[in-house]
């Protein structure tokens, strides 16, 4: 499994929910800091998404197989080259994309794969209910822990907001609603 921008909230939870189902984990993050805490986490390789040709090392990694899933933040900028590097019946999940992507579909008829999108609004009740349940086990088996970044008073949301979007924010940012 590959996690663009594993060092964030939602890929230091995927993270941990993929080591506690026994996969075997792919991290990307931009600098060494965030790299060493995909690393921490679980994941068995961090790749610097900064590099160039970053992605032609999934191949090595997984003995040429390709990648059988992959958690996309940013799709806008890599859904394209996520295509190119899928196993066969492989899946792309889009968790985050900030524009519009254009893909050619030829490597997806190859590798049979898919692209998935996830919105946690369209979860049903029963669904919620399920997911928090699997969390809070996995979570008292002490097998993941929330990772907390940087926390902000409520009256600085919008210092908060710059931060992640200007920074390589780490973890989740935390809004006191409290000071």
């Amino acid at each position: 499994m590959l996690v663009h921008g594993a060092s964030g909230g939602v890929g230091t939870a995927a993270i941990q929910i993929a080591r506690a189902l026994g996969l075997t984990v792919i991290g990307t993050a931009s600098t060494e800091t965030g790299r060493d805490l995909v690393l921490n986490l679980g994941a068995a390789h961090a790749l610097d998404h900064t590099a160039p040709g970053y992605l032609d090392k999934t191949y090595a990694l997984t003995h040429g197989r390709g990648v059988d899933l992959i958690i996309e933040m940013a799709a806008h900028k890599n859904l394209q080259r996520d295509t190119g590097i899928l196993a066969r019946n492989g899946r792309v999940v889009i968790v985050g994309s900030r524009g519009p992507v254009e893909i050619s579909p030829r490597s997806l008829m190859v590798a049979e794969a898919d692209i998935r999108g996830t919105a946690l609004w369209n979860m049903t009740p029963d669904d919620f209910h399920d997911a928090y349940a699997a969390i809070d086990r996995l979570v008292a088996e002490g097998l993941i822990h929330p990772v907390i970044g940087k926390q902000f008073p409520l009256e600085e949301a919008a210092e908060a907001h710059r931060f992640i979007t200007n920074s390589h924010a780490l973890g989740k940012v935390i809004l006191h609603p409290y000071g």
